[in-house]
């Protein structure tokens, strides 16, 4: 039978240590520096949407207006109702 001695003793293995003031550090500034880029990100979306919503209200302002004038036009382009009335009144009359 053999005997095997274990030199590697406790005392000369290193130390595990869960978190250190250096790696704590690190993982600080990570997380500040991706919080600052999503923010970056999130502020440039809202530009660009804001952008698009103003767009899309000046066209919806224009097209407002050309509905407007379409309207006014169909109204000009309806019969006088006194005309109307006296259209009918000769009618009868030469019916007579």
């Amino acid at each position: 039978m053999q005997q095997q001695v274990n030199l590697y003793t406790a005392e000369l293995r290193p130390n595990k240590q869960k978190l250190n003031a250096t790696s704590a550090l690190m993982a600080l500034a990570l997380v500040i520096v991706v919080v600052a880029g999503l923010a970056g990100l999130v502020r440039y979306q809202n530009q660009q949407l804001e952008a698009q919503a103003l767009a899309v209200e000046r066209q919806n302002n224009q097209l407002e207006q050309v509905v407007a004038r379409l309207q006014d036009e169909v109204r000009a382009r309806q019969p006088d109702p006194d005309l109307e009335a006296a259209l009918a009144r000769v009618t009868e009359t030469i019916s007579r």
